[in-house]
This record gives C-alpha cells, sequence and structure tokens, in this order.
C-alpha cells in the first residue's frame, strides 16, 4: 500500500515530509529495542478532538486519571459490577463508544 502512496505523497509536501512505516515490513529485531513507558495518571492518553458542534472544534488532552476517574463515575452511574456485560452500538470515535463501552 505504501508504495502505491509514495508517488501520491510526493504531490503534498506536507505528507512527503512525515516518516512513514509501512507496517508489514517492520524488522521483527527492533522488539527488543522496546522499553516500558514510566505512566502515571499525568500521563497523556490521547487527544480527543470536539466535534465543533457547540462551538469551535479542539483538541482536548486526556490523561490516564481523566479516563480513570470517567470509567469510575461511568461504573458508579450504571452500577456496573466486574460480572457486568457491556453492548453498545455507538461509534468508537464517539466519547461514550470508546471510553464508556470499550474502556
Amino acid at each position: 500500500m505504501l508504495t502505491n502512496l509514495q508517488g501520491r505523497l510526493a504531490e503534498s509536501p506536507e505528507l512527503a515530509s512525515l516518516q512513514w512505516l509501512a507496517t508489514d515490513n517492520v524488522n521483527s529485531q527492533l522488539a527488543s529495542n522496546w522499553q516500558k513507558p514510566e505512566v502515571n495518571a499525568d500521563t497523556l492518553a490521547f487527544l480527543q478532538y470536539t466535534s465543533g458542534s457547540t462551538g469551535t472544534p479542539k483538541g482536548v488532552m486526556l490523561t490516564h486519571g481523566n479516563l480513570l476517574h470517567n470509567e469510575e463515575m461511568i461504573r458508579r452511574s450504571f452500577q456496573h459490577t466486574e460480572e457486568s456485560l457491556v453492548v453498545g452500538w455507538l461509534p468508537l470515535f464517539h466519547d461514550m463508544g470508546l471510553i464508556g463501552n470499550v474502556l
């Protein structure tokens, strides 16, 4: 796929300047270089982009602590236990689809 896209990427300076990695061709020897990251409640987990439905869209920094707190509030509100099963229809790009259903 990367080979097929390289010509098109050259047409866009912004995309051509990025480092591209074909994941089907990663050297397995690189696995020995992996190091476990230092993660705590203040570590950035991911950026969540707002839809812009109530204002200008923006990226929001979510920490691991934010996510764990949100999950605990969901657990309490829905009275989930370790035996609970959750089924949802919301897409993974939706806040409740990702955080509420998957995490």
